[in-house]
């Protein structure tokens, strides 16, 4: 018998990655995966047998994901670029689907923002009351977003509980890109390390930090 059921869109992910890897360790909570490609994730997931996949290009406009038993949407499902366009694609299947959840009646909805909607704020660490800068297309579609679930939390019939992430850059493994990652591969391999100007202040929080914070409430 489970105790509650998540849904989380962006589930194949860096960031859905990691939640999936701790919800595999609560096996009393059904987890709805939205992805689009759901066969590949579900078989990068075999022993974990509290997962549902489904399409989110295909199922979501279908009816066939049972939203109506989803108890916390979170939605991490949101492209990474300065691209215009794609950034419009995000936003518009942001719409979509919290639309769907709040006329399904799901009670709680954690929607993955961003740091960089403080753009070139320095007055850190921010806070709820810092002032926006939205710098970039990325930075406004973002910004865009919350927006969008601040309206969901009030379009349903019943009381909606919304909240915004506004996370700072991921890293951690599965993410070799990154420069901390970098960083640690040159100090397993005995590589020397060169910072050039020394000044930089750097600012990363770890994936699966990040995960537990969004699973707080299990």
């Amino acid at each position: 018998m489970f105790t509650k059921t998540v849904l989380i869109s962006g589930a194949g992910g860096f960031l859905g990655g990691a939640l999936l890897h701790q919800l595999s360790q609560k096996p009393s909570i059904r987890v709805m995966a939205l992805t689009s490609q759901p066969g590949t994730l579900r078989s990068g997931f075999p022993y974990m047998e509290n997962l549902e996949c489904f399409s989110s290009t295909q199922d979501l406009d279908a009816g066939i994901i049972p939203l109506e038993e989803v108890d916390i949407l979170i939605h991490s499902a949101f492209a990474r670029t300065m691209e215009v366009k794609v950034l419009a694609d995000s936003l518009l299947f942001t719409q979509r689907l919290l639309l769907k959840a709040v006329e399904a009646g799901v009670r709680g909805i954690i929607n993955v923002s961003s740091q960089s909607v403080y753009g070139r704020n320095k007055d850190t660490p921010w806070n709820e009351e810092s002032a926006l800068d939205v710098d970039s297309p990325y930075a406004l579609a973002k910004y865009a977003s919350e927006l969008i679930t601040n309206m969901a939390r009030r379009t349903g019939s019943k009381r909606v509980y919304t909240t915004n992430l506004r996370l700072a850059s991921l890293s951690g493994p599965g993410l070799e890109a990154r420069l901390t990652a970098k960083f640690v591969r040159n100090a397993l391999q005995g590589t020397p390390i060169h910072l050039v100007g020394g000044q930089q202040v750097l600012a990363f929080m770890d994936v699966r930090d990040a995960a537990s914070g969004h699973l707080g409430f299990t």
